[in-house]
């Protein structure tokens, strides 16, 4: 684990597994293949984001994200939240643990 910085000073362990880059791009949030809301990927990494949700989607534990230039939605699963910000873990939606990018 390394240690993270904000505003220049600590600001506790970094402990995600994979590194986040920002992103800030639109995405879809389905439920059982019915679109529900839109939120904004702030930051993604090949095992998980932060979003920035709407009100409709605020309670979802487990629910699908329609990415930019995935061709299936990924599963994802609800870590933390803050207000309207939700952190999520990629669930892989195959055996290899793959997704399928286009």
């Amino acid at each position: 684990m390394k240690q993270r910085k904000q505003n220049g000073k600590s600001a506790g362990i970094e402990r995600r597994a994979m590194p986040r880059r920002s992103w800030n791009v639109p995405a879809k949030i389905c439920l059982n293949g019915t679109f529900l809301a839109v939120c904004v990927v702030k930051d993604i990494s090949c095992t998980g984001a932060r979003l920035l949700l709407d009100a409709e989607a605020m309670n979802l534990k487990e629910f699908h994200i329609l990415l930019p230039g995935f061709k299936v939605p990924v599963k994802a699963e609800t870590v933390w939240e803050n207000g309207t910000l939700r952190g999520v873990r990629f669930i892989p939606n195959n055996e290899a643990g793959d997704f399928e990018h286009a």
